[in-house]
């Protein structure tokens, strides 16, 4: 069976991220509702990554590709007695590493070629995705990557 290239960007991403939480001793939630609320996802960890996918458009159909870009949104949360620091410190580790290629690799690594992809370009976040938790604090930061889609020849 056959991934889209949209969720090859963001699963490797996700992998990243977790990798990244590991380290960091913090949850890392994968498509997570929001807003948070850490009380409930995890009694023992007040702080937490996250990413999800919130779109993916259609640019333009060159001959057997699509042009098209992802929208991935990735976070952090804290609810912790200095929960403004500890959630802004994780959401500047989160968008370090959607500012580098690491997620090539990781893709490289599970499908065994480069994908043809642009970097990740961080955009504006929609009014309505801003609430991250409804404890503590949090902080959330809006990422595109335009890539182009090839489909099998029939």
């Amino acid at each position: 069976m056959q991934h889209s290239t949209a969720f090859l960007i963001v699963e490797a991403i996700g992998l990243q991220l977790a990798a990244m939480a590991r380290q960091q001793g913090v949850l890392h939630l994968d498509n997570p509702a929001l807003p948070l609320n850490l009380r409930y996802v995890d009694e023992k960890r007040d702080r937490a990554i996250f990413h999800l996918q919130a779109g993916d458009r259609l640019l333009g159909k060159p001959g057997q590709r699509d042009q098209r870009s992802v929208r991935i949104l990735v976070g952090a949360a804290a609810l912790t007695e200095k929960s403004r620091r500890d959630a802004d410190a994780l959401h500047f580790l989160a968008r370090m590493a959607m500012r580098g290629d690491a997620w090539r690799a990781v893709v490289r690594a599970q499908v065994g070629q480069e994908l043809a992809a642009g970097p990740a370009r961080e955009v504006d976040i929609e009014g309505q995705l801003t609430a991250v938790t409804t404890e503590g604090a949090g902080f959330i930061s809006a990422f595109e990557i335009e890539y182009q889609q090839p489909y099998p020849v029939a």
